[in-house]
């Protein structure tokens, strides 16, 4: 979790640093919820295409 400074104050220092291995492992972490969701979109979009 992260602490909120007031602005010039000294930074956190108690913010977790997270590295990637990859640069897919650091995509997923920071959109991971929002590709799911684009992901299911897409295939509700298909499904009524394939209706049609």
């Amino acid at each position: 979790m992260a602490t909120l400074t007031k602005s010039g104050s000294k930074p956190a220092t108690n913010k977790p640093v997270r590295k990637f291995v990859t640069a897919e492992e650091a995509v997923q972490a920071k959109y991971g919820n929002l590709l799911k969701t684009i992901e299911k979109l897409n295939l509700r979009v298909v499904q009524k295409e394939d209706k049609e």
